[in-house]
């Protein structure tokens, strides 16, 4: 399975590192450009991005997915899945609209930490279960 990655802070570094160690094909990581960080503000990679590196997984740090240069390489990446960390719902939301606009027949996953899984208390009591959950519990 050919599966995009998305993120960039540790607990995604960390979910990058299962799906590279449970050996799938890994073409494309997608991480926020490097940050100032520190009394000096140097610029600093995140750990998601150090992690790619590391592994030689290939990197992309775009200033945004607007950039029709930038949608042009996405398109041009073959991809089965895409895997996005959740935290609030924001990036992944993003990450799917732009993912299914560019590839109408991705799936998109959410990962989340079980110390903070705040999509699934989200949902867990709610009325509202999106169709997919339904599918995949059923």
């Amino acid at each position: 399975m050919r599966v995009g990655f998305a993120g960039t802070p540790e607990f995604a570094a960390r979910a990058l590192a299962a799906l590279h160690d449970g050996g799938h094909t890994i073409p494309l990581v997608l991480t926020q450009p490097d940050r100032p960080s520190g009394r000096g503000m140097i610029p600093t990679a995140s750990p998601v991005k150090r992690y790619a590196q590391a592994h030689g997984l290939p990197l992309m740090q775009p200033p945004g997915l607007r950039d029709a240069g930038v949608q042009a390489q996405l398109r041009g990446i073959d991809l089965d899945v895409l895997v996005v960390p959740i935290g609030g719902g924001g990036l992944i939301s993003g990450m799917a609209l732009a993912a299914k606009a560019l590839k109408p027949g991705i799936e998109v996953i959410g990962v989340e930490t079980q110390r903070f899984p705040s999509m699934y208390c989200a949902l867990k009591d709610s009325l509202w279960t999106p169709s997919f959950i339904r599918k995949r519990s059923q």
